[in-house]
């Protein structure tokens, strides 16, 4: 390789190692979770997992969004994210002492006072979450994504070891707080002894208000996603208890590191790169065209491919305690497919300068999804993550829409994209769906399980090399191109 290597190049490298970080951490952390799971109960996840998700919207707002803004500045001189840091950390120490007070409260408000202790342990690590984020854009901004891949898998390991040894002393949801407050210090640990910057004595303002001005207004409309699509979190514990919210939590974690293996790969890569190719609007259509095509192609069947099998992995993995989660992750699956495609949208509205817009879009997601939960009140959970599913499926038009203005692209440019493998993933769902109907009585529950997938896979590629084999080759060869490259 040249010592100047392409734009394209070491966005493949850094989409390389991003996909390694999440392919090989994501199984790991599911390999660990499931074994964790099993020696936990529902209520005692369902605590647990509010905790981790109230600090982790605490550690949201402490950063400002200036993680972000440090990897989007053109210029970056070596004191510049000084001062940002500091009043980061001065933020988020001020919000955990907050929460640390009103903790009991606020379980109180939740029905829920078993979860005070737990919600103050998790706040504690509120800081460290700031330290990381700051580490990880500057590293990011380096394009040191081997460090950060290794990095994952070693926490990943390690912590993991914490939580399940907890788990089997009967710990309960202090296993998972264990294993989650693990990976934390160890991130961190590791992330600093190997940085590449160091905070100075001589922080300047001025780059703190710039910084300010492009980081609030992205952690306003990060921070209202994360209402929008964790309020669902706090309408569950409320309305229907602990138990109830940790078959939910369970779920959301199949979903989730589905999520990150199709969207986060890509968009931790594309924020660096994209915001260079953004005066170019003919390269940026292409590449949004591309983007969608991959996602659709790759990410769309896999969330459909496990939505179908989902009675089967859950009776596999987790066993008769969380039978019923099954339900429960399906209708987050079957949304999911359409938002893995979705999500990218944001990269690219950053990468034009448009957080407004994406802001817009944000808030139009979180009227739809909070007023939608507060306005149908639902007799039990399956109910409640079917309308929250419908309502997250509501918003996606809306953003298409933008996208096609923005890029000034044609409905039919999109339509191309996307759906070839959107029809050949929801036909083979609805197939794999009628044969697990028609034989759940008479075959055998592993035989069924081998059947469903053989089918599925069978209906979409048979679908998709009839209709679209030109864009599956392409875009299978892109990617193989890449990786060739690495």
């Amino acid at each position: 390789m040249s010592q100047n290597p392409t734009l394209r190049s070491r966005a493949m490298r850094g989409l390389f190692w991003s996909l390694l970080q999440n392919v090989v951490g994501r199984l790991m952390s599911v390999l660990l979770f499931i074994l964790i799971a099993r020696f936990v109960t529902p209520d005692e996840f369902g605590f647990a997992s509010t905790a981790i998700v109230v600090v982790s919207f605490l550690a949201l707002i402490a950063d400002f969004g200036m993680g972000d803004a440090l990897v989007q500045r053109p210029q970056l001189r070596a004191g510049d994210p000084d001062l940002a840091l500091y009043v980061s950390l001065a933020g988020s120490v001020i919000l955990a002492g907050l929460l640390i007070a009103a903790a009991l409260p606020i379980a109180r408000i939740m029905k829920a006072e078993a979860l005070a202790p737990y919600l103050q342990y998790a706040t504690l690590f509120c800081p460290i979450l700031v330290l990381i984020s700051f580490q990880e854009a500057l590293y990011r901004r380096a394009e040191l994504f081997r460090a950060l891949a290794l990095r994952t898998v070693f926490g990943i390991f390690a912590s993991g070891v914490v939580g399940l040894t907890l788990a089997l002393n009967g710990w309960g949801a202090w296993a998972l707080l264990g294993q989650f407050s693990t990976q934390v210090v160890l991130s961190a640990l590791w992330l600093w002894s190997r940085s590449t910057w160091r905070p100075s004595r001589a922080p300047d303002p001025a780059v703190l208000r710039q910084l300010l001005r492009f980081g609030v207004s992205l952690v306003l409309l990060r921070a209202i996603d994360f209402v929008a699509m964790r309020s669902i979190d706090f309408v569950i514990l409320s309305r229907h208890g602990a138990a109830s919210l940790g078959l939910f939590a369970v779920s959301m974690r199949i979903d989730q590191t589905l999520t990150q293996l199709v969207q986060v790969s890509v968009s931790a890569v594309a924020l660096s790169f994209l915001s260079r190719i953004a005066s170019d609007p003919q390269r940026l259509a292409r590449s949004f065209l591309r983007t969608v095509s991959l996602c659709a192609t790759f990410g769309t069947p896999v969330f459909l491919g496990v939505a179908a099998l989902s009675p089967d992995l859950v009776r596999l993995a987790l066993g008769s305690r969380w039978m019923g989660a099954d339900e429960i992750v399906r209708p987050l699956l079957i949304v999911g497919g359409v938002q893995c495609i979705q999500f990218i949208c944001g990269s690219y509205l950053i990468a034009m300068g448009r957080p407004g817009t994406l802001l817009g879009l944000i808030v139009a997601k979180t009227l739809i999804v909070v007023l939608g939960l507060v306005i149908v009140k639902n007799s039990d959970l399956q109910e409640t993550v079917i309308t929250y599913s419908l309502l997250l499926l509501c918003e996606a038009p809306i953003t298409f829409s933008v996208m096609v203005h923005r890029l000034s692209l044609r409905w039919s440019d999109l339509a191309s994209a996307i759906i070839a493998p959107c029809g050949a993933s929801i036909l083979a769902f609805v197939v794999a769906e009628i044969v697990r109907a028609e034989l759940t009585a008479k075959v055998p529950a592993n035989l069924l399980m081998v059947l469903i997938f053989t089918i599925f896979v069978t209906v979409f590629f048979g679908i998709l090399f009839s209709c679209a084999l030109r864009q599956f080759k392409d875009n299978a060869g892109f990617v193989l191109s890449g990786l060739r490259r690495q």
